[in-house]
């Protein structure tokens, strides 16, 4: 019997996630307490805690990945310089490759020059001088200016034909610089 209580949570559970504990004991038949007593036994965390488990696994799917492109000099903790072709999959609706994504290339790169793939920008300046279209290539350059402490200052420009098109100043942080 409780084999099979178990078993229809399980099931339940698979087919809808975010059923309350109060929902659960309704559709089994059984009280609250046999509910968490049963999940607490199969390892099925609260509600909370799956809720907050799809949310970030739909934000970590939803978190567009920035190419840095082919990388052509890498100075670890220095500098770095790619050769980024744009694509039609970096445009947005108005056909022009929009500011974010281009500073998405420069914390890609940034992740490369530093080593560590946990950043975050505590300050930016960024500076869109001329529209990036798609089938354009881009000469991407960035070199750490200065380090103080936690933070990295750096300054990324992207090129095409020699003229710059993009620039971003920017301090960034490591989490696990921040955490220690």
């Amino acid at each position: 019997m409780k084999e099979r209580r178990r078993k229809r949570l399980q099931e339940m559970l698979a087919a809808e996630p975010f059923l309350k504990d109060a929902e659960l004991a309704l559709r089994l038949q059984v009280s609250v307490a046999t509910i968490r007593l049963d999940r607490a036994a199969l390892g099925i965390p609260e509600l909370r805690v799956r809720l907050r488990t799809a949310v970030a696994a739909a934000d970590e799917d939803s978190r567009p990945a920035f190419s840095c492109g082919e990388i052509l000099e890498l100075r670890p903790q220095r500098s770095a310089m790619s050769l980024v072709m744009t694509t039609p999959a970096m445009t947005d609706a108005t056909g022009y490759v929009p500011a974010q994504v281009l500073y998405g290339i420069a914390q890609s790169l940034a992740t490369k020059v530093l080593g560590t793939a946990k950043l975050f920008c505590t300050v930016g300046n960024v500076k869109y001088k001329a529209p990036v279209r798609s089938g354009e290539r881009l000469l991407v350059m960035l070199s750490v200016m200065r380090t103080r402490g936690a933070e990295t200052y750096f300054l990324m420009k992207c090129l095409r034909d020699c003229t710059e098109v993009f620039r971003t100043k920017c301090i960034i942080k490591s989490y696990e610089e921040v955490q220690a």
